[in-house]
């Protein structure tokens, strides 16, 4: 258990050392934000269902490597991605769309495969 809570420290700290690179972004109010959200308490509800059936699961967070779009990187918004990581398969259950300039969650996509809502 320990051992999982070190990999999940690891990845937080990899997560905000690589945003804070990007540009001027608040990694800590981002981090907060994104764990504020309803869909982040839903994959935290999977990854414990996934572990109490014996599935070694935890959750990460990826900001993607540029906006995928010139409007979206004009306007200051970056994707991130609420991922789960099941061993060797990682899977994305939320992406969220972030506006660097205003330091506000624009939007919240579910993985239609994986979450149900």
């Amino acid at each position: 258990m320990r051992f999982k809570s070190i990999i999940k420290i690891v990845s937080i700290c990899l997560f905000l050392g690589f945003t804070s690179c990007q540009e001027d972004i608040d990694t800590s109010g981002l981090m907060q934000k994104l764990q504020k959200l309803p869909q982040n308490e839903i994959a935290e509800k999977r990854i414990q269902k996934l572990k109490s059936l014996g599935i070694e699961a935890t959750l990460e967070y990826e900001l993607a490597r540029s906006p995928l779009f010139s409007k979206d990187r004009s306007d200051g918004i970056h994707l991130y991605y609420i991922k789960e990581d099941l061993d060797s398969i990682k899977n994305i259950l939320f992406t969220v769309r972030y506006n660097v300039k205003t330091n506000e969650v624009v939007s919240v996509e579910s993985n239609p495969k994986l979450i149900k809502e």
